[in-house]
């Protein structure tokens, strides 16, 4: 019996590393800390990330809570840095004030 134990197991294993393998992939309805958020996006810390939701109006709103976490979708995440202030120069963007 110990065969379908393993099997349920691998299964289970399978089924989490779908779930891993689509968070990092990142798409855009993907629900992420902001602890996530800091390694996803790149060039922000967690702690300029916490200030943006404590300070920032534009700042999106939490789409979920895993236990004490809020959540946030990483496509409105990545729309709100790009949007931010001097965000097309450290994005490699050109454009008007981007000289």
């Amino acid at each position: 019996m110990p065969a379908p134990a393993a099997a349920a197991e691998a299964g289970s294993d399978a089924g989490s590393d779908t779930a891993q393998a689509a968070a990092e992939e990142g798409t855009e309805d993907t629900l992420v800390g902001l602890r996530r958020a800091e390694q996803l996006l790149g060039g922000l810390t967690l702690a300029a990330l916490r200030w943006a939701r404590a300070n920032d109006d534009a700042f999106p709103a939490p789409a979920g809570k895993r236990g004490t976490q809020f959540l946030y979708r990483l496509g409105d995440l990545e729309t709100w840095a790009a949007q931010r202030p001097r965000a097309a120069a450290r994005l490699g963007r050109s454009g008007p004030g981007t000289d």
